[in-house]
């Protein structure tokens, strides 16, 4: 609470509150209008980050501590490649799902998802 900050908005006002930034709003009249919008500039192949979020939830969170350990080490290398990309010393046809996205290659990984969800 210490960092939060207030906005009261009259008729007619709107507010842009940047991608990820957490809000509470609060409706204080009989008729009140909300639109939210998430935009982020990214391929339309592409997935909502979101949707990755939630399915962690379920499938990461509730392992056990040395797991959620080994799961972190796996996303910090393959998915936030915080010691450079994992996959640079390979061509980009044997990379498999590892390397550049392509809407052919995002269309493999979603129907391998569809797949195991059956």
């Amino acid at each position: 609470m210490a960092h939060g900050q207030q906005a009261d908005l009259q008729p007619r006002d709107g507010i842009y509150i940047p991608t990820l930034w957490w809000h509470h709003v609060r409706a204080r009249g009989a008729l009140n209008v909300l639109i939210n919008y998430w935009w982020s500039p990214r391929p339309q192949y592409s997935r909502e980050p979101l949707e990755a979020l939630v399915l962690s939830l379920l499938a990461v969170r509730q392992l056990p501590e040395a797991e959620r350990r080994a799961w972190k080490n796996l996303f910090d290398y393959f998915i936030f490649q915080t010691n450079g990309s994992p996959m640079e010393h390979l061509k980009d046809d044997v990379s498999g799902v590892l390397g550049p996205h392509t809407p052919q290659k995002s269309r493999q990984i979603w129907e391998f998802f569809k797949s195991l969800m059956r």
